[in-house]
């Protein structure tokens, strides 16, 4: 049983080109995109609120799981509607793309702030997957899905070489520039990146999450 709610944190930053707000959301996986773009829609209204939302950096877990966890009639109509969709392989394209359809609330959210976030983004690319034969994503699976479940799911994933990928982790922006690959080059000789996706990052041989770490360089 959870105890309390979701919180999100912001900090503003001083930089030799003015300041910088970095909002950091962890948007819920147990409810419904509606509600979850109502979480985002607070935080920023907390940032005008404050006067700090000049030039804002958003990053973090949005949950855009495509489905509806509010209730269990509703998660049963949201995976009706993806078998009415075109299925297993409809899911799995939306889990890639999903401001396309079934998350649109959260990015409507963010667009109605004015905040960019296509181009913050490394779209297409995700950054959680399950993968089969793995205790830790099997667990969670295990988690939502009844244990018989799992073999099912083994099976349909043959053709994707057994792993799902969702992207659920990104970067919004305003008043801010995104750079590019070999954009800038600084007085150290770094020279920026555009979006990205670091897999599989670990440390001493440890992941450093069950998320990948996303990364993306802007200038003020």
């Amino acid at each position: 049983k959870r105890l309390g709610h979701r919180k999100a944190l912001w900090a503003r930053l001083a930089t030799p080109r003015g300041g910088l707000t970095v909002l950091c959301v962890h948007l819920d996986t147990e409810g419904s995109p509606a509600q979850r773009a109502r979480q985002m829609r607070r935080a920023l209204a907390k940032l005008e609120e404050r006067g700090v939302a000049d030039k804002v950096l958003v990053g973090g877990d949005f949950n855009t799981s495509t489905y509806d966890t509010a209730s269990l009639p509703r998660l049963m109509a949201n995976l009706a509607a993806k078998v009415a969709r075109g299925g297993f392989a409809h899911a799995m394209e939306h889990y890639l793309r999903p401001y396309e359809l079934y998350e649109r609330p959260i990015f409507d959210a963010l667009e109605d702030y004015g905040y960019r976030w296509r181009e913050l983004n490394q779209l297409g690319v995700g950054s959680l997957r399950f993968e089969v034969g793995d205790p830790h994503t099997e667990s969670m699976v295990r988690e939502y899905i009844p244990w018989v479940g799992v073999p099912i799911l083994r099976r349909k994933l043959a053709p994707w070489d057994g792993i799902a990928e969702l992207k659920l982790d990104w970067f919004a922006g305003r008043g801010i520039r995104v750079l590019g690959d070999d954009q800038v080059r600084d007085g150290l000789g770094r020279i920026s990146e555009g979006p990205r996706t670091l897999h599989r990052t670990t440390w001493n041989g440890d992941p450093v999450s069950d998320h990948d770490p996303i990364a993306v360089d802007i200038a003020l």
